[in-house]
């Protein structure tokens, strides 16, 4: 999302379609999507390997 879109956004008349309403499809399948993804990283966990996905960064520990 850059500025410009937010600008956007914010200065659509009231009648106008807001970008960020999707519908009800488009939101079962984005959570299809996340349902899929945790039970692979299940599937993952269960099987004693480790998890996929991002790493914190390395110098969280430190202060």
């Amino acid at each position: 999302m850059t500025l410009e879109w937010v600008a956007a956004i914010r200065d659509a008349k009231p009648a106008a379609a807001n970008p960020l309403v999707v519908g009800q499809p488009n939101v079962d399948r984005w959570l299809g999507v996340i349902r899929e993804c945790a039970e692979a990283q299940l599937a993952r966990l269960n099987a004693g390997l480790k998890p996929m996905g991002r790493r914190p960064p390395a110098n969280l520990d430190k202060p």
